[in-house]
């Protein structure tokens, strides 16, 4: 006759149920960890296409993510500096245009200057075409 524990189980019954647990929670850290990889990937590559969030439907459905899980991922690899950076680089073809964007950061931005003084209230008597509410341009 077989020992049961307080569970009702046998002890090989009880080994088995608890390997089996361990086991379905070690097959959700990889499916969890497969996804995390997939969407890094994907945001490192650029912004997400059509084409990426068909592929992120399937995976999701595949791996069993939650919908919790996945606006957690997501909210994480679009605030993830380094991936913001390593998907801003990955647009350049090659380093020629990765030097002009470089170049075009460091330029001074030219604000326009606003002559207030010569502005006038809006009246309701002025139409829409009227131009003299515009403030010249520098």
């Amino acid at each position: 006759m077989s020992r049961r524990t307080s569970s009702g189980y046998s002890k090989a019954q009880q080994e088995k149920v608890t390997k089996w647990k361990t086991d379905r929670q070690n097959l959700l850290i990889l499916q969890n960890e497969a996804y995390s990889a997939l969407i890094s990937a994907f945001r490192a590559q650029g912004d997400f296409s059509w084409e990426k969030n068909d592929i992120l439907i399937q995976m999701r459905s595949l791996l069993k993510v939650t919908d919790q899980r996945h606006k957690l991922e997501l909210k994480r690899v679009l605030e993830d500096p380094s991936l913001t950076s390593i998907a801003k680089n990955n647009k350049f073809e090659n380093e020629d245009e990765l030097l002009e964007d470089a170049e075009e950061e460091r330029r001074p931005i030219k604000k326009r200057r606003v002559d207030t003084s010569s502005q006038r209230p809006n009246n309701s008597n002025n139409s829409a075409n009227n131009s003299s509410n515009i403030p010249p341009s520098s």
